[in-house]
């Protein structure tokens, strides 16, 4: 039996420090920008520390499309109770809730990194693609456990953002579902 795998502290929640891993979720992105300061917005939360930051008990409809399967609905339901003390409102129009993807500005931690960090970075993502498809996910958490351009506190929906550059300018090929990119898989261009 094989030992298991070390996990970056990422994966703590930012609150009670619990592994965060097995419970790996995205709720849209009004909700991550109303519960986490910008400094902290590259960490993790567990569901029960999410809930209790919002003040309300977290809902299927939280969550981004793609997202909302049996485990999410699974976990939705062990949760604790906690009483909807909450400011914001389902009658708020969804107009005024920003949703827009999470960019750069979006991370404190992000302002600190320099060119030289996000070239490590990259080709640390690159170093794990291959002409066969990989899993993103896969790619991502080898990058954060065990690669040296790896920044402590930097966390995965970073790197997924940096493959989502290396896609755009054509270095990787994308495949899977937008809506849930971290479930797709990349790989490097067919040579000519």
């Amino acid at each position: 039996m094989s030992e298991p795998q070390k996990r970056d502290s990422n994966w703590l929640c930012l609150d009670c420090r619990k592994d965060t891993f097995e419970e790996y979720y995205f709720v849209h992105n009004h909700l991550w920008r109303r519960a986490v300061d910008r400094s902290q917005r590259h960490g993790m939360l567990c569901l029960s520390c999410l809930q209790l930051r919002l003040g309300r008990p977290l809902l299927l409809d939280d969550f981004k499309s793609g997202q909302v399967d049996t485990r999410i609905s699974e976990l939705l339901a062990r949760l604790p109770a906690i009483a909807n003390t909450a400011a914001e409102s389902s009658s708020q129009p969804h107009e005024e809730k920003d949703d827009s993807p999470m960019g750069p500005d979006d991370y404190g931690i992000i302002d600190t990194l320099t060119v030289d960090m996000l070239n490590a970075i990259d080709a640390a993502l690159l170093s794990q693609a291959s002409a066969t498809p990989k899993k993103i996910a896969r790619i991502i958490n080898h990058v954060i456990c065990n690669s040296p351009a790896h920044i402590p506190g930097v966390g995965d929906a970073f790197y997924l953002n940096r493959v989502g550059l290396l896609v755009e300018t054509g270095t990787l090929i994308f495949a899977g579902d937008l809506n849930n990119p971290m479930k797709g898989q990349v790989s490097l261009p067919a040579r000519s």
